[in-house]
């Protein structure tokens, strides 16, 4: 059973965000206030899984022995295990993030003077 809030909290939103949210929370049943509290909610067990991932990764990047990949790709192209779980987490990771979080990863991938991938272009 959900406890009544007793703390209230003032947001400003883009008349589109608003738009959009009172959509999703229409669509589901419930008002805007308990929609925004789930979604918030709902933000804190990626966060623990990403910062998971996070550090898995970087077990892997820091390794000091670049161990050879558990297989080697085939005449095909099929990717090495570590390629999967990298492109796996990319995937996972994109599917998630809000186009603002996508530029500020971007942003951080640019800082590092690293290639920043966009995508291919529209034709």
């Amino acid at each position: 059973m959900r406890r009544t809030a007793s703390v209230v909290v003032t947001v400003r939103l883009e008349p589109a965000d608003l738009k959009r949210f009172s959509a999703e929370a229409t669509a589901r049943g419930v008002g805007l206030s308990t929609y925004l509290r789930d979604r918030l909610a709902a933000q804190d067990p990626l966060l623990v899984e990403l910062a998971s991932i996070r550090q898995a990764l970087e077990g892997i990047s820091s390794s000091p022995s670049h161990e050879a990949p558990a297989r080697a790709p085939n005449a095909s192209g099929e990717a090495t295990a570590h390629e999967a779980i990298i492109l796996e987490t990319l995937l996972l990771c994109r599917s998630i993030a809000q186009p603002q979080r996508t530029q500020v990863a971007q942003g951080e991938v640019a800082r590092l003077g690293l290639p920043v991938w966009r995508g291919p272009t529209p034709r």
